[in-house]
């Protein structure tokens, strides 16, 4: 029989070594875990800036769409002569320039790009272009066919500071470029939103941008070296795989830098030929887990005083691992709610562009059931937007997007365009398809009072029918339909017959 001393000597050796044992366990598994969500919220900093220099960007491309499609900057460009075309061309101009705070101008221009309007009247009259540049503007404006022309970020010949540099062709029925507008956007407003969002425990992370056809800083943390060449060979050979992959990427990797490692995440933007990294040093990483290996040290050296505090301790334990369990989920929510923000219009609850474009890749062929996709469009809606205001426009949107999912179904419906809607279906009776389209536009074809207003709105559509090489190219020959229909109603195609 063992003595009471040997007992508790044999007792504490083996508290001694169990405590030990699962410290060392839960000190690892708190290292990892703080580490792994650590990686993902520096993933997510990256993530949420790319989504805000995304959004600013289109913003600003769809405030440029919509002055360059107006009646008034048509009519001065086909009529640079006429007084009272530059006067309502002018006054259009200075109203949409209030559209976006730190805008530094918009003008419209002749195809030699011989200003005839600006926001700031002191540039009307004068080239934007030199000679030189011209033609290569003109292939670039080709190469966007119809859409804004983003040139990237640039240092604006004006006033020195950085400026988002767009452009986009005005063209004549016959699809003739017959005048450029443009627009500069000041970049400090997005610098400071870009600064200003942070994240608990991430406060010493910075971020930079840099573009990957030259490899050069747009925005640096060191301003010093905005424009300049990256130096560091990491960053230039991610930069080459990503432009040679051509698509959105991200990823993490990391780096030394004065003796300083460093964990980078970074968000490669292909449409801008971007790299966005969010940068942390290492230790500031670590130091949730580092905190925790310090107290196993202190654990294994005060054994004793561990087994008086082991039960306080382990509470603590499990308190901190429920934290970090909720700000895991905290984090996978909020991917969810991004995910859903890129699938679903908020305004007309229907779903957007990207969410057609993934259910109509390559989908299974039908021939008994082939596919019908009808695509309204509010002709003029901008006007609408500039008469009666955005939140007018915005109901007439719910209300056409409510007419089509009425007749369609919610689960079919899609916002493809600013103003464009499509519902897709499968049906074997063309006549019926046809019938709800047309329904669909009487319903909407009318005069509705909005706020004691009364606003005419008129609809068109357009119907394809489709069983095979379904893709979302579809999209292209019902806006074609749309623009080809001089204005019918309601035009059908039957794109197995072509």
């Amino acid at each position: 029989m063992k003595s009471p001393k040997k007992s508790r000597v044999f007792t504490t050796i083996v508290l001694f070594i169990i405590i030990t044992a699962l410290s060392a366990v839960l000190s690892l598994t708190a290292f990892n875990t703080a580490k792994e969500n650590s990686v993902r919220h520096l993933q997510l900093m990256a993530e949420e800036r790319s989504v805000m220099i995304k959004d600013y960007i289109a913003n600003a491309e769809k405030l440029l769409s919509i002055y360059t499609d107006s009646s008034e900057i048509y009519n001065v460009i086909k009529k640079p002569g006429s007084d009272s075309a530059t006067k309502n061309a002018q006054d259009f101009t200075d109203k949409v320039s209030l559209e976006i705070s730190s805008i530094e101008g918009i003008y419209a221009s002749q195809s030699t790009t011989k200003i005839l309007v600006h926001s700031n009247k002191n540039y009307t009259g004068m080239y934007k272009r030199k000679s030189e540049s011209l033609n290569s503007l003109y292939y670039s404006l080709q190469n966007a066919d119809s859409k804004v022309y983003n040139s990237g970020i640039v240092k604006s010949d004006e006033t020195g500071n950085q400026i988002i540099q767009l452009f986009k062709a005005v063209k004549d029925d016959r699809g003739a470029t017959i005048g450029i507008t443009g627009l500069d956007v000041d970049t400090r407003e997005l610098s400071d939103s870009l600064n200003n969002l942070t994240m608990s425990g991430m406060e010493s992370a910075v971020y930079n941008l840099v573009n990957a056809k030259d490899n050069c800083y747009i925005f640096a943390d060191d301003s010093s070296m905005t424009y300049k060449p990256v130096e560091r060979q990491i960053i230039k050979d991610i930069c080459y795989k990503n432009k040679t992959m051509n698509k959105d990427n991200a990823d993490t990797f990391e780096f030394e830098d004065n003796g300083v490692k460093y964990l980078s995440a970074y968000v490669y933007m292909a449409d801008n030929n971007w790299l966005l990294m969010v940068d942390i040093p290492k230790k500031d990483v670590n130091e949730f887990a580092t905190v925790m290996t310090m107290y196993i040290i202190v654990f294994w050296l005060f054994t004793l005083l561990i087994l008086i505090l082991f039960n306080n301790i382990s509470r603590k334990q499990e308190e901190t691992n429920e934290k970090l369990s909720s700000s895991i989920q905290k984090n996978e929510m909020t991917k969810r709610n991004l995910n859903k923000a890129v699938m679903e219009d908020i305004l007309t609850d229907t779903f957007t562009r990207n969410k057609f474009i993934s259910d109509y890749t390559n989908p299974e062929p039908s021939k008994d059931n082939p596919y019908y996709f009808v695509m309204i469009n509010i002709p003029h809606f901008s006007d609408i937007n500039i008469r009666y205001g955005n939140d007018i426009g915005d109901q007439i949107l719910v209300q056409a997007a409510n007419a089509l999912k009425k007749e369609f179904g919610d689960e079919n419906t899609y916002r493809t365009g600013s103003d464009e809607f499509v519902a897709v279906i499968k049906s074997n009776s063309t006549e019926n398809v046809n019938a709800s389209a047309n329904k669909v536009i009487i319903d909407l074809c009318k005069t509705v009072e909005i706020n004691d207003k009364n606003i005419p709105v008129n609809c068109i559509a357009a119907v394809v029918k489709k069983s095979r090489n379904i893709n979302p190219s579809v999209l292209l020959q019902l806006k074609n339909m749309l623009k080809s229909s001089n204005g019918a109603p309601l035009t059908y195609m039957d794109a197995d017959m072509m």
